[in-house]
């Protein structure tokens, strides 16, 4: 159910941003045709499902990425697990200043955000604003692009759309970030316009009258969102504190390694650069990292619900669990043997799938 929700949310997310991405490429013919096309772009969300929807699934997917940081036994990750992580913390506090002059100013200080008036604040009133935005923007495509990656390569039609998905990752923000300096520059030029200030002027004059108000909020929510960070990073060294001792880990075709008892099996083999497969990232998804346990199957934990489910698609043996979900306890001796080769693509699973004579499901892999 967990990661279930964290898909849907972070596909409902992903959505919100990639029309607002589309809508910013407008810029490069004008900031008046950025307006316009703004109710159609928002006009999914601006109702009374879509907005309390995208504002749910803010929130829930900001929570579950921090249980999952507070679940990692381990912070000895792969680059792309490292990238999606540090991205995921850094959108938070990059994000807050905008909202709080777009759509929450609009409710606490009556203000029309216009493109008129938020890109003259970025590009007149505060460039380090602007320059702000451009990080949170990039941050956030690349952060949702690598979650829906990971999800995507495993799915049976990916190979038919990936030639198409590929050049949009590139494009949409590079057109929007086009459109955005275009209609910057247009915003610098109309400076002495005064139908064009006048518009401006509705968006801009009552955030700032209430500028120290919105600093103050804007400063309690960074409070607020670092000493959750920090609760999560306390938690999680309690936790695993508690787990003390020893686990020797023998793979059939070596090596052996001992290490401290916390990390899942596929953490122990990426901690000692051992090869192992694992292509949903560690997310119990895939089942390519599954492993026979010819020893010590007793000593682990009962699988957990979402490995159970996994497990049971793919329909592996009573001796076959996941690297990715099981943890030995300290004090244990395993001898565990990797089912699949260590360098398995999505193709292979793919490949896999259409030789079988009837319909093969591989966590998530229809």
């Amino acid at each position: 159910m967990t990661r279930k929700l964290r898909l849907v949310t972070g596909i409902v997310l992903f959505l919100f941003v990639t029309g607002h991405l589309i809508n910013l490429a407008f810029g490069l013919i004008s900031i008046e045709l950025l307006d316009e096309l703004k109710p159609v772009f928002l006009a999914p969300w601006h109702n009374p499902i879509g907005e309390p929807l995208l504002i749910v699934s803010m929130l829930v997917h900001g929570l579950l990425g921090l249980l999952a940081l507070y679940h990692r036994n381990t912070l000895h990750m792969t680059k792309l697990d490292a990238s999606q992580l540090l991205l995921g913390l850094a959108i938070p506090p990059l994000l807050i200043s905008h909202l709080l002059g777009t759509a929450i100013g609009e409710e606490i200080a009556g203000a029309q955000a216009s493109y008129a008036s938020v890109l003259t604040f970025f590009w007149v009133v505060a460039p380090i604003s602007g320059l702000e935005q451009v990080l949170v923007l990039i941050a956030t495509w690349i952060h949702g692009c690598m979650g829906l990656f990971v999800w995507m390569r495993l799915q049976s039609w990916w190979p038919r759309i990936a030639g198409f998905a590929y050049p949009l990752v590139v494009l949409i923000p590079v057109f929007a970030l086009l459109g955005m300096v275009e209609a910057g520059k247009e915003a610098i030029a109309l400076q002495g316009d005064s139908a064009f200030m006048a518009k401006v002027a509705e968006g801009i004059d009552p955030l700032t009258n209430m500028a120290a108000e919105l600093m103050a909020i804007e400063r309690n929510v960074l409070i607020g969102y670092g000493t959750m960070i920090l609760v999560v990073l306390v938690a999680r060294a309690v936790r695993l504190r508690a787990q003390r001792g020893l686990v020797t880990l023998t793979y059939v075709d070596g090596p052996e390694v001992r290490v401290k008892a916390g990390p899942t099996l596929l953490e122990i083999s990426r901690m000692n650069d051992v090869p192992h497969a694992g292509l949903c990232g560690g997310r119990g998804r895939c089942g390519t990292c599954r492993v026979r346990i010819k020893a010590g199957l007793d000593s682990l934990p009962q699988a957990a619900p979402i490995e159970a489910a996994t497990l049971e698609q793919i329909g592996a043996d009573p001796e076959v669990r996941l690297a990715c979900q099981a943890a030995p306890v300290g004090g244990q001796s395993l001898e565990i043997e990797r089912v699949l080769p260590a360098y398995t693509e999505p193709e292979d699973l793919h490949a896999k799938k259409a030789s079988m004579p009837a319909p093969l499901s591989v966590g998530g892999v229809q």
